[in-house]
């Protein structure tokens, strides 16, 4: 996984307000009953599920995904696009 130069910076500045925190990198649902979508996204977290999750630093900030997507986002780019921070990853769906 890697953070492009200026998703970094953003993170970097909201970790510092949330000291707690972390980057989490996983499924974001969506929507509802059969509308619910589920898609890859970016947020900040504090809960870190020992069985479930795991730890790593990417770019020197401290990122959380779950244990059964780290194959998956191995070359996932998280980078600042027109929607704010967003996710590309080339190796997801094999």
């Amino acid at each position: 996984m890697q953070i492009t130069l200026e998703a970094r910076e953003i993170l970097k500045e909201i970790l510092e307000e949330n000291e707690e925190g972390f980057i989490r990198v996983g499924r974001l649902p969506t929507g509802a009953g059969c509308s619910l979508k589920i898609k890859l996204g970016v947020t900040i977290d504090e809960f870190f599920d020992e069985e479930d999750d795991i730890r790593m630093d990417v770019d020197e900030l401290p990122v959380v995904v779950e244990k059964n997507l780290k194959e998956s986002l191995e070359e996932a780019i998280v980078s600042l696009g027109e929607e704010g921070i967003t996710i590309h990853c080339p190796g997801c769906g094999k």
